[in-house]
């Protein structure tokens, strides 16, 4: 793949409340000769933020500025799929307001599209910085296929991935979208369909392309949001599941979201105990050396599925 002739990005950016690190993440991203353009889109922020973009827009033609139309924050699912409906370039790539790519960002992202013909995106590593800049790990999933990348994910979430790190087809966003009905945590259930249903490639080195920044106001650390969202999403996550799906993935896609679940409702930890109990009755329902019929797996697990 030509790096000039074929491959370029639109690069879109969600923005809440972000005038502290904004300026950065624009400047990280209007460096890289492949991004076609920046696509911001303004969620209802209260400080200085979008004064910023416009002022980097005036300077630069390849700044776009969208909103919401919103007063109040409707999420980062929202501000996405707003911009991906907008995105002019072939490929599509993400960057959190209050983050940073890294020069490298594309550097090899070409040549593992041109790999394979059939790979509709690519995963790769994340730096975790404090605001300082000092590096304090990697977001970095293990696994080249999509399957084993589903596995690393469902098995090791904390490793990442990270959308900072990935890039993508916008043929594939036209049917895979953001779930707006999630406020928080919109990338997992994005990266578990991506993942499941898609052909996804990991980069074979652990280089890392951009920056994901620890601050007080990350996401992560909204513990009553988290545990608002948390039963929702683990619905949302069962109902990915299929029979035809390898056994590995069915046992930790039913383990995470049952147990996330369960814990989010209660502190106690005999509710986390009894959540590994129910995940593992429903596992052995699905073990084939159990019930090898497929017509009952299908009927237990799929019913009223499309």
């Amino acid at each position: 793949m030509r790096r000039d002739e074929f491959f370029k990005v639109s690069v879109i950016m969600p923005v809440y409340n972000a005038a502290t690190y904004i300026d950065r993440a624009i400047v990280s991203a209007q460096k890289l000769e492949e991004v076609l353009e920046i696509i911001i889109v303004d969620d209802a922020s209260k400080d200085a933020s979008m004064q910023i973009a416009r002022t980097k827009a005036e300077d630069d033609s390849r700044i776009v500025l969208l909103s919401t139309g919103k007063s109040t924050p409707q999420g980062s699912a929202v501000a996405r799929n707003i911009g991906i409906r907008q995105a002019q370039a072939t490929f599509i790539a993400f960057l959190d307001a209050d983050d940073y790519y890294l020069p490298n960002r594309f550097e090899c992202t070409p040549d593992l599209f041109g790999r394979d013909a059939d790979t509709e995106a690519v995963i790769e590593a994340v730096s975790m910085v404090d605001p300082y800049g000092l590096n304090s790990g990697s977001l970095a999933p293990r696994g080249r296929s999509s399957i084993s990348l589903a596995l690393d994910f469902f098995r090791f979430n904390n490793r990442g991935p990270h959308l900072n790190g990935l890039t993508v087809r916008k043929t594939v966003l036209e049917s895979l979208v953001f779930d707006e009905d999630l406020f928080y945590a919109q990338d997992t259930l994005f990266f578990a369909t991506l993942f499941l249903y898609h052909q996804v490639r990991g980069s074979c080195e652990d280089q890392r392309v951009a920056a994901y920044v620890i601050h007080g106001n990350n996401s992560i650390f909204k513990k009553d949001i988290r545990n608002k969202i948390d039963p929702l999403l683990s619905k949302k996550l069962l109902s990915l599941v299929s029979s035809s799906l390898p056994y590995a993935i069915r046992f930790y896609l039913f383990k995470r979201s049952l147990v996330r679940q369960c814990s989010s409702n209660s502190k106690l930890k005999v509710i986390r105990y009894l959540c590994y109990l129910k995940t593992a009755i429903l596992i052995l329902f699905q073990h084939p050396l159990l019930f090898p019929g497929a017509f009952l797996r299908a009927y237990i697990f799929d019913k009223g599925r499309p």
